[in-house]
């Protein structure tokens, strides 16, 4: 027998096996404690359409339904948009002319709970607007609902898109990681990532450094410092599913100083913030568990993760996640 895995949640769940033998012989045995009624193979789960393709071998992930739902709670009037964010989009601080009324302010956070539970799931395509909208739940202004309304407009255009995964039969897993360095108006810096497995995106995130990096060279070193250590537990995953470990884990950036850090030997930063995370990065590829290769900023995925695009990168970027 092979591996068999079960996905639950609350009393639903999915199972997945080498054949339908064995998945009926899980189904069996938990009859006889509890009482099942079998759908046979899975068509939606968690509000997520699920598509399998017998022929690509792929399984394609949307949300076309809960987008639609995004859409009426959201009210955004008519039109679309080609990106979620326009490239020039800066926040703007709150004061007494431009604050929400408290109707306008439960719609705002209502809505960017609803637009994360998408760039979480399936949507990783509005990951970095989401991230800036969240960023502002407590005191949110106009140009904030805005921008809000600029995502759902974006979403109008493109209801229907999600994942495939499966795109090729190498199981292996990298990543793509950029940083946009002082792009806050505190002058921090923004770090995205996008792991890839079966050349499908699998897990994804923008984040704000919680440091101030003095130059976009140590920005974009921070920004490995999480992907190293994604690449350590993913190989623990990876061995749960019976699946070889991986050694080392590629990590693609488009930073040159950094790949240089990384082969230059010793070296000490005054400031003890960045000597932990200088130190975890070199001893992670020492180690063997990452190896940093570099990437034409025009094919790093993760650049989309930590900025807003104009039209034609954000073209770009849809197809390097394989957005479909």
């Amino acid at each position: 027998m092979g591996l068999t895995i079960m996905m639950i949640h609350v009393d639903d769940f999915i199972i997945a096996a080498p054949t339908d033998e064995e998945i009926e012989n899980v189904v069996n045995q938990l009859r006889q404690h509890y009482d099942l009624k079998d759908l046979g193979e899975p068509k939606q789960y968690l509000n997520c359409a699920l598509h399998r393709d017998y022929d690509r071998r792929t399984i394609t992930m949307s949300q076309k339904a809960y987008v639609q739902k995004v859409l009426r709670s959201a009210n955004a009037g008519s039109g679309w948009k080609d990106t979620p964010l326009p490239a020039a989009w800066r926040e703007t601080p709150a004061d007494a002319t431009n604050v929400l009324d408290d109707e306008a302010f439960d719609q705002y956070q209502s809505i960017v709970g609803m637009l994360n539970w998408l760039a979480v799931k399936t949507r990783p395509d509005i990951r970095f607007a989401v991230t800036r909208l969240q960023h502002r739940l407590a005191n949110p202004t106009l140009t904030d609902l805005d921008a809000m309304l600029h995502v759902v407009k974006y979403l109008r255009k493109r209801p229907d898109i999600g994942i495939v995964l499966g795109r090729t039969d190498e199981l292996r897993f990298y990543a793509h990681a950029d940083a946009s360095h002082a792009d806050w108006e505190d002058s921090k810096s923004t770090e995205g990532c996008v792991w890839y497995l079966a050349g499908s995106p699998v897990m994804w995130s923008t984040k704000k450094q919680t440091i101030t990096a003095n130059s976009t060279t140590v920005a974009e070193w921070c920004a490995l410092d999480q992907p190293c250590r994604d690449a350590i537990w993913l190989n623990k995953i990876a061995y749960s599913f019976m699946l070889p470990e991986q050694r080392p884990i590629e990590i693609y950036t488009d930073n040159i100083n950094s790949q240089l850090l990384i082969s230059k030997k010793g070296g000490k930063s005054a400031n003890r913030w960045l000597n932990l995370r200088y130190f975890f990065v070199k001893d992670a590829v020492a180690q063997g568990h990452v190896e940093v290769h570099r990437v034409d900023t025009k094919r790093n995925a993760a650049d989309g993760f930590t900025k807003a695009l104009a039209k034609d990168q954000f073209e770009v970027f849809t197809e390097l996640i394989g957005m479909c």
